[in-house]
């Protein structure tokens, strides 16, 4: 009678043992399959993520890969290779090298006289010269390396109509260059009738600037972008117009 009880009991038990054990291992599953699918969630919301990210369209490497040694100027047109999204707007190119051996880009579209083009790559040439002798410019080398390195680039449109049609209707935007445009009329070349009658502005140097500035200057000399914006500070206390009012 005794030895059946303590069966019963022993029975018991272990239907306890078992049924707690069951339970311990559904409650795992149950949390195995949570980490999974919170797994999977991450998953698929880094997929989404990098898939809106839209990465920049390659095309520095090859402009600069471009050979325009066969041009004694130095001006070639754009060969098959460039991709759509650069050829379909521009048709001629040329460089400056820095002195890390990288280019520094100039794009020109067709309305733009060779000697133009010529003109804006002496201006930025001229722009990255060393000035010995003075506070900032007596060796430029580290300003034109930090503009190569960014891939900065001159886009040289015939018209705003152009430079507008070019930025809204192209993805030239997403285009792995840091750009700055000049249009064909704010830069006439030394000789010619507009430029020896001062008939348009010359904006050459004012443009190629931003471009120094920008993707140079900003890099490499913080002490002279200091003392830049007190000078314009004070001019501008002085009465002095950032832009005319008759631009």
């Amino acid at each position: 009678m005794v030895s059946k009880f303590m069966e019963s009991i022993w029975q018991g038990k272990n239907r306890e043992y078992c049924e707690s054990l069951k339970h311990y291992e559904t409650e795992d599953k149950k949390m195995k399959i949570k980490k999974l699918l919170l797994l999977a969630l991450i998953f698929i919301f880094l997929v989404f993520c990098s898939a809106r990210k839209e990465p920049g369209l390659k095309v520095s490497r090859i402009l600069q890969n471009i050979d325009i040694s066969k041009s004694p100027p130095g001006v070639v047109q754009l060969p098959e290779q460039v991709p759509p999204v650069i050829r379909n707007i521009f048709n001629r190119y040329t460089r400056v090298t820095a002195p890390n051996g990288k280019p520094i880009h100039l794009l020109a579209q067709s309305g733009w006289t060779e000697d133009q083009i010529l003109k804006a790559r002496n201006v930025l040439q001229h722009l990255l010269t060393d000035y010995p002798g003075s506070v900032y410019g007596n060796n430029k080398t580290a300003v034109a390396n930090a503009m190569a390195d960014k891939n900065a680039a001159m886009v040289l449109f015939n018209t705003v109509a152009d430079l507008e049609k070019a930025f809204e209707t192209t993805p030239l935007e997403k285009v792995d260059l840091s750009m700055q445009d000049l249009r064909a009329n704010e830069c006439p070349a030394e000789g010619t009738e507009d430029y020896m009658n001062h008939i348009t502005r010359d904006a050459s140097f004012e443009e190629i600037w931003h471009l120094v500035h920008d993707y140079g200057v900003k890099a490499t000399l913080p002490e002279m972008l200091t003392e830049m914006r007190k000078a314009n500070d004070a001019a501008a206390k002085k009465g002095w117009l950032a832009w005319p009012e008759d631009e």
